[in-house]
């Protein structure tokens, strides 16, 4: 079962809510003058997700059960002097709260096309440091399809490609 869509101009993370929500026909214009909106997945007011639409970036964000980004895709259209219909997913980012919605942890993931990948932990409470380590791994699970307005299962996929080896998990 497919879920609800719902749409906006952008999601205030800040306050987490929709800003300037919009019908979908409107939502619909925008994706195919390739200007920017976003996508409420599965409820307008404590989305499972958001999808930051433009003509040449995808930003999926994974929402917990307090409306914070857990997980952020940032997929980008990888030639801008000829793009294609796909997009490559070239950062993510998983972020790690406290009870307070403190973001205590992160790691980012910068992801190349030919697999070189940099991987960053940072901790910030109680006390802020920074680790990082490049590895090469399988990127193809990287790649989607630009969407069809309305279509964004593909983005959507919460499991990309398995952690590599060696890659530190907390």
């Amino acid at each position: 079962m497919k879920a609800e869509l719902f749409f906006c101009e952008r999601w205030g993370g800040n306050y987490k809510s929709p800003v300037t929500p919009m019908p979908r026909k409107k939502a619909e214009k925008l994706h195919a003058a390739g200007k920017p909106y976003c996508v409420l997945v599965g409820s307008e007011t404590h989305p499972r997700a958001t999808v930051h639409m433009t003509q040449t970036v995808a930003i999926v964000s994974f929402m917990n059960n307090n409306i914070n980004p857990y997980v952020v895709y940032i997929f980008v259209r990888n030639d801008k002097k000829n793009p294609s219909e796909r997009l490559f997913l070239s950062e993510a980012k998983e972020r790690h709260y406290n009870d307070k919605d403190e973001v205590i942890m992160a790691f980012l993931y910068y992801f190349s096309t030919d697999g070189k990948t940099k991987i960053v932990r940072t901790v910030l409470i109680p006390e802020r440091y920074s680790q990082d380590m490049e590895i090469v791994t399988d990127v193809s699970g990287n790649w989607s399809d630009y969407p069809e307005f309305g279509e964004y299962d593909d983005l959507l996929r919460f499991e990309r490609a398995p952690k590599p080896d060696g890659v530190p998990t907390s």
